[in-house]
Protein backbone atom coordinates (compact mmCIF):
# COMPACT_ATOMS: atom_id res chain seq x y z
CA UNK A 1 0.00 0.00 0.00
CA UNK A 2 1.31 3.49 -0.85
CA UNK A 3 2.72 5.57 1.96
CA UNK A 4 1.95 9.29 2.10
CA UNK A 5 3.12 12.12 4.27
CA UNK A 6 0.73 14.16 6.38
CA UNK A 7 1.36 17.30 4.35
CA UNK A 8 0.96 15.74 0.89
CA UNK A 9 -1.62 17.68 -1.12
CA UNK A 10 -4.00 15.81 -3.35
CA UNK A 11 -3.15 16.35 -7.00
CA UNK A 12 -5.84 18.25 -8.91
CA UNK A 13 -6.43 17.43 -12.60
CA UNK A 14 -6.64 20.86 -14.20
CA UNK A 15 -8.77 19.89 -17.22
CA UNK A 16 -11.39 18.23 -15.02
CA UNK A 17 -11.49 21.19 -12.63
CA UNK A 18 -11.82 23.66 -15.50
CA UNK A 19 -14.80 21.82 -17.01
CA UNK A 20 -16.59 21.66 -13.67
CA UNK A 21 -16.00 25.38 -13.10
CA UNK A 22 -17.42 26.19 -16.55
CA UNK A 23 -20.46 23.90 -16.42
CA UNK A 24 -21.61 24.11 -12.81
CA UNK A 25 -24.96 25.79 -12.12
CA UNK A 26 -25.71 28.02 -9.16
CA UNK A 27 -29.41 27.24 -9.06
CA UNK A 28 -29.32 24.67 -6.24
CA UNK A 29 -31.73 25.14 -3.32
CA UNK A 30 -30.77 25.49 -0.57
CA UNK A 31 -27.76 27.39 -1.87
CA UNK A 32 -25.46 27.08 1.16
CA UNK A 33 -24.21 24.23 3.35
CA UNK A 34 -21.72 23.85 6.20
CA UNK A 35 -19.46 20.82 5.81
CA UNK A 36 -17.19 19.16 8.35
CA UNK A 37 -13.97 20.21 6.62
CA UNK A 38 -11.01 21.73 8.43
CA UNK A 39 -12.57 24.04 11.09
CA UNK A 40 -15.53 25.02 8.97
CA UNK A 41 -18.16 23.09 10.92
CA UNK A 42 -17.12 24.70 14.20
CA UNK A 43 -16.89 28.15 12.60
CA UNK A 44 -20.22 27.66 10.76
CA UNK A 45 -18.54 28.62 7.50
CA UNK A 46 -20.99 28.18 4.64
CA UNK A 47 -19.97 26.92 1.21
CA UNK A 48 -22.01 27.18 -1.96
CA UNK A 49 -24.10 24.25 -3.11
CA UNK A 50 -23.94 24.00 -6.89
CA UNK A 51 -25.34 21.65 -9.51
CA UNK A 52 -22.73 19.73 -11.49
CA UNK A 53 -23.49 17.48 -14.50
CA UNK A 54 -23.39 13.95 -13.13
CA UNK A 55 -21.16 12.80 -15.99
CA UNK A 56 -18.38 15.06 -14.68
CA UNK A 57 -18.34 13.38 -11.27
CA UNK A 58 -16.06 10.42 -10.65
CA UNK A 59 -15.75 7.65 -8.09
CA UNK A 60 -12.73 7.70 -5.84
CA UNK A 61 -10.79 4.46 -5.44
CA UNK A 62 -9.72 5.29 -1.87
CA UNK A 63 -13.30 4.85 -0.75
CA UNK A 64 -13.39 2.81 2.45
CA UNK A 65 -16.54 0.98 1.39
CA UNK A 66 -14.68 -0.82 -1.42
CA UNK A 67 -11.21 -1.00 0.15
CA UNK A 68 -10.88 -4.79 -0.07
CA UNK A 69 -12.03 -4.88 -3.70
CA UNK A 70 -9.57 -2.20 -4.80
CA UNK A 71 -6.59 -3.72 -2.99
CA UNK A 72 -7.38 -7.17 -4.36
CA UNK A 73 -7.81 -5.91 -7.92
CA UNK A 74 -4.66 -3.80 -7.92
CA UNK A 75 -2.57 -6.66 -6.60
CA UNK A 76 -3.91 -9.30 -9.00
CA UNK A 77 -4.38 -7.06 -12.07
CA UNK A 78 -3.02 -3.52 -12.30
CA UNK A 79 -3.23 -0.16 -10.57
CA UNK A 80 -6.53 1.64 -11.05
CA UNK A 81 -6.15 5.14 -12.46
CA UNK A 82 -9.22 7.03 -11.27
CA UNK A 83 -9.28 9.36 -14.27
CA UNK A 84 -9.70 6.48 -16.76
CA UNK A 85 -13.15 5.46 -17.98
CA UNK A 86 -12.33 1.76 -17.58
CA UNK A 87 -11.24 2.27 -13.97
CA UNK A 88 -14.46 4.15 -13.25
CA UNK A 89 -16.48 1.22 -14.61
CA UNK A 90 -14.59 -1.18 -12.35
CA UNK A 91 -15.14 1.03 -9.28
CA UNK A 92 -18.84 1.21 -10.16
CA UNK A 93 -19.06 -2.59 -10.20
CA UNK A 94 -17.39 -2.77 -6.78
CA UNK A 95 -19.96 -0.34 -5.38
CA UNK A 96 -22.86 -2.19 -6.98
CA UNK A 97 -21.83 -5.43 -5.28
CA UNK A 98 -21.68 -3.86 -1.81
CA UNK A 99 -24.88 -4.06 0.21
CA UNK A 100 -27.34 -4.27 -2.74
CA UNK A 101 -30.39 -4.23 -0.45
CA UNK A 102 -29.55 -0.82 1.02
CA UNK A 103 -28.59 0.44 -2.42
CA UNK A 104 -32.06 -0.47 -3.64
CA UNK A 105 -33.58 1.44 -0.71
CA UNK A 106 -31.44 4.46 -1.57
CA UNK A 107 -32.55 4.25 -5.21
CA UNK A 108 -36.21 4.26 -4.21
CA UNK A 109 -35.69 7.20 -1.84
CA UNK A 110 -33.97 9.29 -4.52
CA UNK A 111 -36.58 8.32 -7.11
CA UNK A 112 -39.32 9.41 -4.72
CA UNK A 113 -37.80 12.52 -3.13
CA UNK A 114 -34.70 13.38 -5.12
CA UNK A 115 -31.27 14.08 -3.66
CA UNK A 116 -31.67 15.35 -0.11
CA UNK A 117 -28.13 16.31 0.91
CA UNK A 118 -25.30 17.64 -1.25
CA UNK A 119 -22.35 15.41 -2.06
CA UNK A 120 -18.80 16.61 -1.41
CA UNK A 121 -16.29 16.62 -4.25
CA UNK A 122 -12.75 17.74 -4.96
CA UNK A 123 -12.43 20.66 -7.34
CA UNK A 124 -11.79 18.20 -10.18
CA UNK A 125 -14.91 16.16 -9.47
CA UNK A 126 -13.85 13.16 -7.37
CA UNK A 127 -16.43 12.21 -4.76
CA UNK A 128 -15.43 12.26 -1.11
CA UNK A 129 -18.99 11.76 0.05
CA UNK A 130 -21.73 10.62 -2.32
CA UNK A 131 -20.27 7.70 -4.30
CA UNK A 132 -23.37 5.53 -3.82
CA UNK A 133 -25.70 8.42 -4.66
CA UNK A 134 -23.78 9.00 -7.89
CA UNK A 135 -24.02 5.29 -8.73
CA UNK A 136 -27.78 5.26 -8.10
CA UNK A 137 -28.45 8.50 -9.96
CA UNK A 138 -26.48 7.25 -12.96
CA UNK A 139 -28.86 4.30 -13.08
CA UNK A 140 -31.93 6.52 -12.71
CA UNK A 141 -30.69 8.80 -15.47
CA UNK A 142 -30.68 5.82 -17.83
CA UNK A 143 -34.12 4.66 -16.68
CA UNK A 144 -35.67 8.15 -16.73
CA UNK A 145 -33.72 10.16 -19.34
CA UNK A 146 -36.28 12.99 -19.39
CA UNK A 147 -36.11 13.61 -15.64
CA UNK A 148 -33.69 16.51 -15.09
CA UNK A 149 -33.28 15.58 -11.41
CA UNK A 150 -30.91 12.79 -12.42
CA UNK A 151 -28.77 14.81 -14.84
CA UNK A 152 -27.12 16.86 -12.10
CA UNK A 153 -25.94 16.30 -8.55
CA UNK A 154 -26.02 18.94 -5.85
CA UNK A 155 -22.48 19.21 -4.53
CA UNK A 156 -20.21 21.24 -2.32
CA UNK A 157 -16.82 21.71 -3.97
CA UNK A 158 -13.67 21.63 -1.86
CA UNK A 159 -11.11 24.39 -2.50
CA UNK A 160 -8.88 24.02 -5.52
CA UNK A 161 -5.76 25.68 -6.80
CA UNK A 162 -5.76 29.38 -6.00
CA UNK A 163 -8.66 29.11 -3.55
CA UNK A 164 -8.40 30.15 0.08
CA UNK A 165 -6.63 27.41 2.04
CA UNK A 166 -5.67 25.55 -1.13
CA UNK A 167 -6.61 22.00 -2.17
CA UNK A 168 -7.10 19.44 0.60
CA UNK A 169 -4.26 17.24 1.72
CA UNK A 170 -4.57 13.47 1.56
CA UNK A 171 -4.89 13.46 5.33
CA UNK A 172 -7.73 15.99 5.23
CA UNK A 173 -9.58 13.84 2.71
CA UNK A 174 -9.23 10.82 5.00
CA UNK A 175 -10.60 12.91 7.88
CA UNK A 176 -13.58 13.90 5.74
CA UNK A 177 -14.30 10.28 4.88
CA UNK A 178 -14.00 9.31 8.53
CA UNK A 179 -16.50 12.00 9.50
CA UNK A 180 -19.06 11.36 6.78
CA UNK A 181 -18.79 7.74 5.74
CA UNK A 182 -17.80 5.71 8.77
CA UNK A 183 -20.30 7.27 11.14
CA UNK A 184 -23.73 5.65 11.00
CA UNK A 185 -26.54 8.04 10.07
CA UNK A 186 -28.87 5.57 8.41
CA UNK A 187 -26.41 5.11 5.56
CA UNK A 188 -25.00 1.88 4.27
CA UNK A 189 -22.67 0.56 6.95
CA UNK A 190 -19.15 -0.26 5.92
CA UNK A 191 -18.63 -3.99 6.04
CA UNK A 192 -16.25 -4.87 8.88
CA UNK A 193 -13.50 -6.09 6.56
CA UNK A 194 -13.55 -2.94 4.43
CA UNK A 195 -13.71 -0.75 7.50
CA UNK A 196 -10.66 -2.50 8.94
CA UNK A 197 -8.72 -1.83 5.75
CA UNK A 198 -9.89 1.78 5.70
CA UNK A 199 -8.86 2.32 9.32
CA UNK A 200 -5.42 0.88 8.61
CA UNK A 201 -4.97 3.03 5.49
CA UNK A 202 -5.78 6.14 7.50
CA UNK A 203 -3.22 5.17 10.13
CA UNK A 204 -0.58 4.67 7.42
CA UNK A 205 -1.31 8.11 5.99
CA UNK A 206 -1.01 9.73 9.42
CA UNK A 207 -4.50 9.75 10.94
CA UNK A 208 -3.94 7.80 14.15
CA UNK A 209 -6.50 5.41 15.54
CA UNK A 210 -7.02 7.76 18.47
CA UNK A 211 -7.65 10.67 16.09
CA UNK A 212 -10.17 8.61 14.12
CA UNK A 213 -12.03 7.75 17.30
CA UNK A 214 -12.01 11.33 18.60
CA UNK A 215 -13.43 12.48 15.25
CA UNK A 216 -16.57 10.45 15.91
CA UNK A 217 -19.34 12.43 17.71
CA UNK A 218 -20.03 9.27 19.72
CA UNK A 219 -16.82 10.00 21.64
CA UNK A 220 -17.22 13.79 21.82
CA UNK A 221 -17.23 13.82 25.63
CA UNK A 222 -15.19 10.70 26.17
CA UNK A 223 -12.65 10.69 28.97
CA UNK A 224 -9.05 9.64 28.47
CA UNK A 225 -9.90 6.24 29.94
CA UNK A 226 -12.89 5.86 27.59
CA UNK A 227 -10.74 6.72 24.57
CA UNK A 228 -8.18 4.11 25.62
CA UNK A 229 -10.96 1.55 25.99
CA UNK A 230 -12.33 2.46 22.54
CA UNK A 231 -8.85 2.03 21.05
CA UNK A 232 -8.63 -1.47 22.52
CA UNK A 233 -12.07 -2.30 21.15
CA UNK A 234 -11.19 -1.04 17.65
CA UNK A 235 -7.92 -2.96 17.76
CA UNK A 236 -9.76 -6.12 18.76
CA UNK A 237 -12.66 -5.68 16.32
CA UNK A 238 -10.76 -4.53 13.24
CA UNK A 239 -6.97 -4.40 13.28
CA UNK A 240 -6.18 -7.71 15.02
CA UNK A 241 -8.49 -9.76 12.74
CA UNK A 242 -7.04 -7.94 9.72
CA UNK A 243 -3.55 -8.95 10.83
CA UNK A 244 -4.79 -12.55 10.97
CA UNK A 245 -6.20 -12.25 7.45
CA UNK A 246 -2.90 -10.97 6.08
CA UNK A 247 -0.94 -13.65 7.90
CA UNK A 248 -3.25 -16.33 6.53
CA UNK A 249 -2.99 -15.03 2.96
CA UNK A 250 0.80 -14.87 3.16
CA UNK A 251 0.92 -18.43 4.43
CA UNK A 252 -0.97 -19.63 1.35
CA UNK A 253 0.76 -17.29 -1.11
CA UNK A 254 -2.42 -15.27 -1.63
CA UNK A 255 -1.18 -11.88 -0.50
CA UNK A 256 -3.86 -9.18 -0.97
CA UNK A 257 -6.28 -11.64 -2.59
CA UNK A 258 -9.04 -10.35 -0.36
CA UNK A 259 -11.85 -11.70 -2.53
CA UNK A 260 -11.01 -15.14 -1.12
CA UNK A 261 -11.89 -13.89 2.35
CA UNK A 262 -15.29 -12.35 1.89
CA UNK A 263 -17.68 -10.75 -0.57
CA UNK A 264 -19.30 -8.32 1.85
CA UNK A 265 -22.31 -7.92 4.11
CA UNK A 266 -24.24 -10.65 2.31
CA UNK A 267 -21.44 -13.20 2.56
CA UNK A 268 -23.15 -16.28 3.94
CA UNK A 269 -19.86 -18.03 4.54
CA UNK A 270 -19.03 -15.62 7.35
CA UNK A 271 -15.36 -15.58 6.40
CA UNK A 272 -14.49 -12.27 8.07
CA UNK A 273 -16.38 -13.46 11.13
CA UNK A 274 -14.20 -16.57 11.19
CA UNK A 275 -11.07 -14.43 11.43
CA UNK A 276 -12.72 -12.19 14.00
CA UNK A 277 -13.58 -15.21 16.13
CA UNK A 278 -10.10 -16.64 15.71
CA UNK A 279 -8.47 -13.36 16.65
CA UNK A 280 -10.64 -12.90 19.73
CA UNK A 281 -9.94 -16.44 20.91
CA UNK A 282 -6.33 -17.05 20.00
CA UNK A 283 -4.39 -13.91 19.11
CA UNK A 284 -3.17 -13.34 22.63
CA UNK A 285 -2.25 -17.00 23.07
CA UNK A 286 -0.71 -18.15 19.80
CA UNK A 287 1.59 -16.05 17.61
CA UNK A 288 0.83 -18.15 14.53
CA UNK A 289 -2.22 -19.88 13.14
CA UNK A 290 -2.34 -23.42 14.47
CA UNK A 291 -3.07 -26.36 12.21
CA UNK A 292 -6.76 -26.73 13.05
CA UNK A 293 -7.49 -23.09 12.45
CA UNK A 294 -5.53 -23.09 9.21
CA UNK A 295 -7.59 -26.04 8.04
CA UNK A 296 -10.88 -24.45 9.14
CA UNK A 297 -10.10 -21.10 7.58
CA UNK A 298 -8.88 -22.77 4.40
CA UNK A 299 -12.25 -24.49 4.07
CA UNK A 300 -14.05 -21.22 4.80
CA UNK A 301 -12.09 -19.31 2.18
CA UNK A 302 -12.42 -21.74 -0.72
CA UNK A 303 -13.96 -20.32 -3.82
Amino acid sequence: MSQFTKSATREIIDDFAKEISERKLTSAKPSKHVINFRNEYIDKFERDIVKVPIDLLRFRKDNGRIASDVLDYEYTHTALKESDIDAQSILRKFLERKDPEKTEILLKNILHSGQRLPAIITSDGFLINGNRRKMVMDRLKVDFPEDERFHYMDVVILPGKGDNGGPPTLLEIEKLENRYQLQSEGKSEYYGFDRALSIRRKIEIGLTLEDQIKDDPQYARATTAEIRRAKREFQKKYLDPLACVDRYLRQFNRRHQYHTISAGLGDREGRWQAFLDYSNSYTTKLPLLNFEWVRALSLACRG
